[in-house]
C-alpha cells in the first residue's frame, strides 16, 4: 500500500480536533466563570479544569484510537479461475460448470444438485472426440456421480454424506482437468 502523504495530516487533524473537543468541558467552566473553580484568588481553578480536561481526554481516547487505527474496507478479489488453455473449449466449458456446481452445493437443495451434477455427467458422455481424447488422458470421470445417484435411490446412505460424496466427486474432475499429467517419467 502507497502512502502518498496525506496519512500524517489526517492524523494530525483528527488529533487536533479531538484534543480541542475534549477540552470543551473546561473552556465552558473557565467562561462562565463559576466561583472556587474560576477566581482571582490563587485557588485550585486551573488545576481543576486542566484535570477536568485530562479526563475528558482520557476517557474519549478510545473513541480517538479506534479512528486513528480505521483501516479502510478492501474488497478482495475473485478466486483466479484456473488456467485451461491445454483444453479445447468444451472440454473448458465442463470444467467450468462443475465448478460452478460445486461452488453452489451448499445453496442447493441436494435432489436439485445431484440432477445437476447427473445433466453434467450426460454432457460428459456426448462430448466429441478431441474432448473424450482429452477425458480420457487426465482419467477424467463423473460415474461417481452415477453411483452417488444409485446410493440415493437405495436411500441407505444419508443426504449429508451423500452431498460431501457428490462434493468430492466433482472436484477430482475438476482436478484431473485443471492438471494436465505431464508426459511419461524419463
Amino acid at each position: 500500500m502507497e502512502d502518498d502523504g496525506r496519512e500524517p495530516l489526517r492524523t494530525f487533524a483528527v488529533a487536533s480536533l479531538w484534543s480541542i473537543v475534549s477540552a470543551l468541558p473546561s473552556l465552558v467552566l473557565h467562561a462562565l466563570e463559576i466561583p472556587r473553580i474560576e477566581g482571582d484568588t490563587a485557588d485550585a481553578g486551573p488545576l481543576i479544569l486542566s484535570g477536568l480536561w485530562f479526563l475528558c481526554g482520557g476517557l474519549t481516547s478510545p473513541a480517538l484510537g479506534r479512528i486513528l487505527g480505521a483501516v479502510p474496507v478492501v474488497k478482495a478479489l475473485p478466486p483466479a479461475e484456473p488456467r485451461l488453455d491445454h483444453l479445447p473449449p468444451a472440454g473448458a466449458l465442463l470444467v467450468r460448470e462443475a465448478a460452478t456446481l460445486r461452488g453452489q452445493l451448499d445453496a442447493l437443495r441436494f435432489d436439485e444438485a445431484l440432477q445437476r451434477a447427473w445433466e453434467l455427467a450426460g454432457e460428459v458422455d456426448r462430448a466429441g472426440p478431441e474432448v473424450r481424447a482429452v477425458l480420457d488422458s487426465c482419467g477424467a470421470s463423473l460415474q461417481a456421480v452415477r453411483e452417488i445417484a444409485a446410493a440415493r435411490a437405495g436411500s441407505a446412505i444419508p443426504d449429508p454424506l451423500l452431498q460431501a460424496r457428490l462434493d468430492a466427486a466433482l472436484a477430482e474432475f475438476e482436478r484431473a482437468l485443471s492438471s494436465p499429467r505431464s508426459g511419461l517419467f524419463r
